[in-house]
C-alpha cells in the first residue's frame, strides 16, 4: 500500500485500511479451503471474493473465483490434476478481475496441439507468443528400432548421414548415446531446412548441407547430386517416410543404406478437450485422429495442417483444413493459424504461408516465413519443426 493520497496529502495506514487490502498467499492450494475457514472465523466477510490461480503463467493455466464461503464448494468440482498444479490463492476484491485471455492474434482461442512430443514445446510456444492457449494432446510418440540403433553403432563407414527432420535427429541422438558412438565419427550431414538443421546444433551437431529456400526432398536432391557420386549415404527416416530421397541418392550415384530409424505409435486418450482450434503436423496424427475421434468432433473448428501430404491425409478423410501452413518451421506454420485469424471478413486461405494480408506483419514473435515444403517424398511428422 501507499500512505499518499492524490494531490500529495497522507493516506489512512490503520488497521481498517489495511484489512481492505487483498492477501496473496504462495503455495496455498491444499490448505486454501481450511485458510478461509479460519478467515471467516477471523471476522472476515464470508462474501469477500477470493481466487485460485493453478499453473500460473504457464500453458495450464486455470483460474476459479469464488467467495471464502462458497471456496470448499467450487473447489471440490475442480479436476484432481488441475489441483495437483501449484497455485495462489488470492483474498480481496482484485479476485473479482482477470484478464478474459482474448489478447494477440489468437485471441485466446483454444488450439489442440497433436503432434508429437518432438516438437510440442515449440508448438507450445508458438501458440502462447499468438495469444492463444494451447492444449497438449499427442497423437503420436516415436519409438527408436533396436535394429536400426546398431546399424548407427558402424556409421563412420559412411561418408553423408541424410536427415529429413528434427524428430530423425532426436531418434539419431538416441541411437548414438545408445550406441555409445564417438560423435567424431559422424560423417557430413545433408538435412532439410532450418528446423532440422536447429535441431542438430541443439545435440552438438551441424549440417553440411542444406537447401537454400526449396525444403522437399527435391531440394536436398538438388543439391546432393554433386557431392554424392561415389560416396556412401546413411538415410535415416521413419516407417512413415518412403524411400523416393533414398533412390535419388541412388539415381545420382550414391551407396545408399535407407534405414527406418524409429516408428510412429498411436497414442489414446480417454476424452477430448473441449477446442476451438487443432493442430496436425503429420499424416500419423491425422491417421490417429481418425481412427480414435473419426471426423465429427473436427466439424465447425479451425483446422491447422503442416504441409501438403498432412493436408491430403485430412482430404483423404472427406475434410477440407482450413488452412494449410506451408512455411518451414512450426512457429511459421502457426503463425498462418494466426494471420488467418486476422482477416475472418476474407475468408480463409487455405494455402497461407505465414503471411498477414499487410505485407510481412508478424502475427507472432517467433517463426520464419519462408520455404516451401509442399513435399510429396517425405511423409514422417514435423519435416521442419
Amino acid at each position: 500500500m501507499t500512505p499518499r493520497l492524490q494531490g500529495g496529502g497522507q493516506g489512512p495506514v490503520d488497521a481498517a485500511s489495511r484489512a481492505a487490502l487483498p492477501v496473496i498467499f504462495y503455495m496455498a492450494v491444499g490448505s486454501a479451503s481450511a485458510m478461509a475457514t479460519a478467515l471467516m472465523a477471523d471476522g472476515m466477510d464470508p462474501d469477500r471474493p477470493c481466487a485460485l490461480v493453478f499453473g500460473a503463467g504457464s500453458e495450464q493455466e486455470l483460474v476459479l473465483r469464488s467467495s471464502l464461503a462458497m471456496l470448499a464448494v467450487d473447489l471440490a468440482q475442480v479436476d484432481e490434476a488441475v489441483r495437483r498444479l501449484p497455485g495462489l490463492f488470492i483474498v480481496g476484491d482484485i479476485a473479482r478481475y482477470g484478464e478474459g485471455g482474448a489478447r494477440g492474434s489468437l485471441l485466446g482461442r483454444r488450439v489442440l496441439l497433436t503432434c508429437s512430443e518432438s516438437i510440442m514445446p515449440k508448438a507450445v510456444q508458438a501458440v502462447l507468443d499468438g495469444g492463444g492457449r494451447p492444449l497438449r494432446f499427442p497423437l503420436i510418440a516415436l519409438d527408436l528400432l533396436p535394429d536400426a540403433a546398431v546399424m548407427v553403432r558402424g556409421i563412420a563407414q559412411f561418408d553423408w548421414v541424410a536427415l529429413t527432420s528434427p524428430s530423425a535427429v532426436r531418434c539419431f541422438e538416441q541411437a548414438l548415446r545408445q550406441e555409445k558412438v564417438d560423435y567424431r565419427q559422424v560423417p557430413q550431414i545433408m538435412a532439410t531446412g532450418h528446423g532440422t538443421g536447429q535441431a542438430l546444433e541443439q545435440i552438438g551437431l551441424r549440417a553440411d548441407l542444406v537447401p537454400e529456400a526449396d525444403f522437399s526432398a527435391g531440394g536436398i536432391l538438388d543439391i546432393a547430386r554433386p557431392v554424392v557420386n561415389g560416396r556412401k549415404v546413411l538415410r535415416l527416416r521413419s516407417d512413415k517416410a518412403g524411400d523416393a530421397l533414398a533412390e535419388g541418392l541412388r539415381r545420382a550415384g550414391a551407396e545408399v543404406a535407407d534405414v527406418v530409424l524409429y516408428q510412429n505409435r498411436q497414442l489414446k486418450h480417454a476424452q477430448l478437450p473441449p477446442f476451438d482450434d487443432v493442430f496436425f503436423a503429420s499424416v500419423s496424427a491425422v491417421d490417429a485422429w481418425m481412427a480414435q475421434w473419426g471426423m465429427e468432433p473436427l466439424r465447425e473448428r479451425c483446422v491447422l495442417t503442416m504441409g501438403q501430404p498432412t493436408a491430403r491425409a485430412l482430404i483423404g478423410h472427406g475434410l477440407q483444413p482450413t488452412v494449410t501452413g506451408t512455411a518451414s518451421t512450426v512457429s511459421g506454420v502457426l503463425e498462418s493459424l494466426a494471420c488467418h485469424h486476422l482477416q475472418p471478413t476474407e475468408g480463409h486461405n487455405p494455402q497461407m504461408q505465414g503471411r498477414c494480408r499487410h505485407g510481412r506483419h508478424r502475427a507472432m514473435r517467433g517463426g520464419a516465413a519462408t520455404g516451401n515444403p509442399d513435399d510429396f517424398m517425405l511423409h514422417d511428422e514435423h519435416r521442419n519443426a
